[in-house]
């Protein structure tokens, strides 16, 4: 009974698979691929969703299953990466880059390592209090996705951060290159009032 279940489950990921990639390779010949990776139930018009455990990031043969000829236009990873390492944040996004078209976007939301308030970084931080935060593997500020950016050869926009000083820098957010829930833009009704997020977009040359 337990070898049945599991031949079902590979066969379901595998059928599942399969119609993702011919979707996939549909819209981008159309010019119009845009995935939302990792946002589990959330769900937005006009983008593919791609979740475990139909989709690992840091996996170079699902990248190369999945988009291999079909370039994508737009990423879409919100409140993701931190639960990651560096070190697959940045191979994660290398692959990335690879498959963007040129000036195709990553947009980036995280948990803002320079937030003022003790209780959000209490909250968000690896191993923090709040929900799934034990499974938070990185911390970032806006310097570090800077940084790695240059490394990695992207260009970038910041929408949303907070400066070494405390201060929330927040620009105008374009929503078509990826609509983000958690920000200092919506309030929040849960236990942290000033909840933010780090947004950058990473921009492929």
């Amino acid at each position: 009974m337990i070898l049945f279940k599991q031949l079902r489950k590979k066969r379901y990921i595998f059928l599942t698979r399969r119609s993702l990639r011919n979707n996939i390779a549909i819209l981008s010949e159309k010019n119009k691929l845009k995935l939302n990776i990792g946002s589990g139930i959330l769900s937005y018009q006009g983008w593919t969703d791609l979740n475990l455990p139909f989709f690992d990031l840091t996996s170079d043969k699902l990248w190369v299953y999945f988009f291999q000829g079909s370039p994508i236009n737009n990423i879409l990873l919100e409140h993701v990466l931190e639960h990651l390492t560096v070190d697959d944040v940045r191979h994660s996004l290398k692959l990335a880059k690879t498959y963007l078209v040129k000036n195709g976007r990553i947009r980036i939301a995280v948990p803002d390592k320079n937030h003022p308030n003790p209780e959000y970084i209490e909250y968000v931080r690896p191993n923090g209090s709040g929900p799934g935060a034990d499974d938070h593997k990185s911390f970032w500020n806006y310097s570090d996705f800077l940084n790695l950016a240059k490394e990695l050869g992207y260009n970038y926009e910041l929408f949303e951060y907070y400066k070494e000083d405390g201060e929330l820098i927040m620009n105008e957010l374009d929503e078509k290159n990826g609509i983000v829930t958690r920000t200092a833009r919506n309030p929040s009704k849960g236990s942290i009032e000033d909840y933010s997020s780090l947004i950058v977009d990473l921009i492929a040359p």
